[in-house]
């Protein structure tokens, strides 16, 4: 639906972000260079192949660019290790080429609800950098050795890796907190993985279970919680618009948790 009562909202949109200085399409530049892109020889790159290990991601019901995975070895010890996987998206997009300009510009997609303006191609953001489930990509593995939500050891280094899961926040909320039914067909199917997939379901456990020792330490020392939803404009079928809200859950804490120390 790009239509509200008469008004085109694509217009709209496009309007808007033409007055703000925002780039709405890419160059012909841009189009060449990633008709030329290819998915490298993964065996000629001399990195870890890390693609055995059970990676998943976990995104929104909607989200097509995947880009991170996370994999986690639980201790029989006192200590977990996590890795986190970044989608390396450098490998194909070289700095001060014509993509790297264009990404520059806007410095984030852009969703409006009715139309997204990608910060980078769709060759790109949804495919040859995007850590799909069931494909070996390129990341940027950060390995983390956490003990008592602190991390005590890390390193940073390039891999392939495999996303085995795509799941949503959505749904893995709803295992690990067990939200009653009604639910959607892709919350069912993240279900069915979790539960089908030998593994997958320890993993999600121990996740949870790392990240909330993450949390917990974070506010030991001193991080602050403001709770703020995150709101989302929706047209919804007869051409009206609403807002939704993302509330955040144990799911979207295990990304956040885990996000906080890659970057820390």
């Amino acid at each position: 639906m790009t239509k509200s009562n008469g008004v085109d909202l694509r217009a709209i949109a496009y309007q808007a972000m033409t007055d703000r200085g925002f780039r709405v399409d890419f160059s012909s530049s841009v189009q060449n260079e990633i008709a030329k892109a290819r998915e490298p020889d993964f065996n000629s790159l001399g990195i870890p192949d890390l693609s055995n290990l059970l990676w998943s991601s976990i995104d929104n019901d909607d989200s097509r660019d995947l880009d991170q995975c996370e994999y986690v070895e639980a201790g029989t010890g006192a200590g977990d290790r996590v890795y986190v996987a970044i989608a390396n998206v450098s490998h194909f997009v070289p700095l001060g080429s014509a993509v790297d300009d264009a990404a520059t510009q806007n410095t984030t997609s852009v969703y409006t609800g009715v139309v997204t303006f990608p910060m980078l191609p769709e060759e790109l953001s949804t495919d040859l950098s995007s850590l799909n489930e069931g494909v070996k990509r390129l990341a940027i593995v950060v390995q983390m050795d956490i003990v008592d939500g602190e991390v005590t050891a890390s390193k940073v280094y390039p891999a392939v890796i495999k996303n085995h899961a795509q799941l949503t926040y959505n749904g893995i909320a709803t295992f690990l907190e067990e939200w009653p039914e009604p639910h959607s067909d892709i919350t069912r199917r993240v279900l069915s993985k979790v539960n089908g997939i030998p593994g997958l379901k320890e993993q999600i456990i121990a996740a949870d279970r790392i990240a909330q020792s993450l949390r917990a330490r974070r506010f030991d020392i001193g991080a602050l919680d403001f709770r703020m939803p995150e709101l989302r404009p929706e047209v919804n079928e007869d051409g009206t618009i609403s807002l939704g809200t993302h509330e955040t859950n144990r799911a979207t804490q295990i990304i956040e948790e885990f996000m906080i120390a890659s970057n820390t």
